[in-house]
């Protein structure tokens, strides 16, 4: 298990050996993280992990958050218009990265070894970006379910008006 220890100085997590007041990010080997709030020497476990850190921000950060988030907005705006899921299969961060952003930045945006994993999220929220531009280039209405076939495939409605 990964352990990084970080200090608060204002608003900015920075990493750090400990002190009066700090957190433990804790990763288990299926990359989960867990938090630990610490005050001189005394930690506890936190649960929401996101409702504790929501005021912090890495000081160090691997990439630009803001950047990929708002792209991240834009891909969710298109998925919640046509009422679309979008499943990967084997390595799930960039679900992770659309669905939970802010649990995503907190596991991979302080860690240096974790710039491959931000730039594998970035690059397939790029290629989000572009089918989105080019099913909004050629006038998709509405994505609807199939009824009249057995295979559950979904019909692409288009506007040629």
């Amino acid at each position: 298990m990964s352990r990084y220890v970080y200090c608060v100085n204002k608003d900015k997590l920075i990493p750090c050996e400990g002190g009066e007041f700090y957190y433990v990010f804790e990763y288990t080997r299926d990359n989960v993280l867990l938090l630990s709030k610490c005050q001189n020497g005394h930690c506890e476990q936190v649960d929401d992990v996101i409702s504790e850190l929501v005021k912090h921000r890495f000081a160090y950060e691997t990439d630009n958050f803001d950047e990929i988030m708002s792209k991240i907005n834009e891909i969710v705006s298109f998925l919640t218009k046509y009422n679309l899921k979008i499943y990967f299969i084997g390595d799930n961060s960039v679900l992770e990265a659309i669905y939970t952003p802010s649990l995503f930045y907190y596991k991979y945006f302080g860690l240096k070894e974790a710039k491959d994993k931000v730039n594998f999220v970035k690059s397939w929220i790029d290629k989000l970006i572009l089918a989105k531009r080019v099913l909004d280039e050629i006038g998709i209405v509405e994505f609807k379910s199939h009824m009249d076939t057995l295979d559950g495939r979904y019909a692409i409605w288009l506007n040629t008006e």
